[in-house]
């Protein structure tokens, strides 16, 4: 599917609200704030939400005073991120792209989370996807992913450990831990791991 056709699948799923039901929740996670406490990142640190939907989890992080961006393929989900942030009085740099072409210069982010973009990408893709990621994470810097661990569903390309080392860590990333979890939505959500990785690149 071509980026142009990917975009308006998404598009559509937002246009018709269908994203509230399938994978927006309420607010963000307990799992995740407490995940973001345990970083005890400094405030002023910039952070990137790779498919960042409606913005509800960048704007959670920049209400710790995280300097945060986010980028999403669908123009219909960024304008509601925009929307949602100009009510809440934060600023966040949004943009619309492909998390296999990151728009920002290496090194930038300290911080990237992944809430249920990577496993919507084929996994002939995931190198791409990590390549991008570790050049613009600073060294040190971390990759908080959650996806679908359910082999079963022909929806998703599985999140677990095997296809995170061989598809994931060649381009400069190790894994410091993947636990099971939970994807929330409100039809009872998806079984999930939430990985922890680190760019090793100097």
């Amino acid at each position: 599917m071509s980026d142009e056709r990917f975009a308006d699948f998404w598009n559509e799923r937002y246009l018709s609200g269908e994203h509230l039901e399938l994978w927006e929740e309420d607010s963000p996670s307990a799992e995740l704030e407490t995940m973001l406490d345990a970083l005890a990142l400094p405030a002023d640190c910039r952070v990137l939400d790779l498919g960042c939907g409606s913005g509800l989890e960048a704007l959670s992080m920049a209400r710790r005073g995280w300097q945060v961006s986010g980028i999403d393929i669908s123009p219909e989900a960024i304008r509601l991120a925009t929307q949602r942030a100009a009510g809440s009085g934060l600023i966040l740099d949004l943009r619309c792209g492909n998390v296999l072409a990151l728009p920002w210069q290496a090194f930038t982010f300290r911080l990237l989370t992944d809430r249920g973009c990577l496993h919507l990408i084929p996994h002939r893709h995931w190198p791409a996807y990590a390549q991008e990621a570790a050049r613009v994470l600073q060294p040190g810097g971390l990759l908080l992913l959650r996806g679908c661990s359910d082999p079963a569903n022909p929806d998703f390309s599985t999140l677990d450990e095997p296809q995170l080392r061989e598809l994931l860590l060649p381009a400069g990333l190790s894994l410091l831990s993947i636990e099971p979890s939970r994807i929330a939505n409100r039809r009872g959500g998806l079984p999930a791991v939430r990985c922890l990785l680190e760019c090793c690149d100097a």
